[in-house]
């Protein structure tokens, strides 16, 4: 009885060191995580500016607006 488990366990733990599927996905974890980072760090910093700028065009549209309201 003590061989057959003995047997058992060894041959799970070989089938273990050997599959590789476990390993693929936490290599496409990472990446994925990797790139999550860089996208959320690239649209916060170009965000910015971006926001700065629309801001500027509405407030330029506005001011034009209220000027040749005012002129009529």
């Amino acid at each position: 009885m003590y061989s057959v488990t003995k047997q058992f366990l060894v041959n799970q733990f070989t089938r273990l060191i050997h599959d590789r599927s476990g390993a693929t996905m936490v290599e496409y974890g990472l990446l994925v995580a990797t790139l999550s980072i860089a996208i959320l760090l690239t649209v916060g910093s170009i965000g910015e500016t971006v926001r700065d700028d629309i801001f500027q065009v509405i407030s330029n549209v506005m001011l034009t607006g209220a000027n040749e309201a005012a002129q009529n």
